[in-house]
């Protein structure tokens, strides 16, 4: 019975970090959506359509990145001591979950942000 209420316990946890991970990445693909929208704008004279396919196209590259860096840290587990996650304060905002499945997450965000941005053009079309 102790065993079912620790699963049930570890699983809210989970959860509970998993949702703050993707709303972390949400926020930042927000801001980071609306900086590169401006940019767009700045450089493509006030073009609202040019603005967009800035904006989008900014998101999938730095979605491209973020993935490329999860990929590494998956490859190179265990090959370098690093230091602890308790040691680090990582733990005051994430119980259960580590960092590969934290940037995983706001990979996930981001890339939910681009495919958002590429629907808007398709549809403005």
């Amino acid at each position: 019975m102790n065993k079912d209420r620790d699963f049930s316990g570890r699983a809210k946890a989970c959860v509970k970090d998993l949702l703050k991970a993707f709303l972390v990445g949400a926020a930042a693909g927000a801001v980071l959506a609306i900086l590169l929208f401006l940019v767009g704008l700045a450089a493509g004279g006030g073009v609202f359509a040019a603005a967009l396919e800035t904006a989008k196209d900014g998101m999938f590259l730095v979605t491209a990145i973020a993935l490329f860096i999860l990929a590494g840290m998956i490859l190179v587990k265990g090959k370098k001591p690093e230091k602890s996650q308790e040691e680090s304060g990582w733990r005051n905002h994430f119980t259960v979950i580590g960092f590969k499945l934290a940037i995983g997450m706001v990979a996930v965000a981001l890339v939910l942000w681009a495919v958002i941005l590429d629907y808007v053009q398709i549809f403005l079309r």
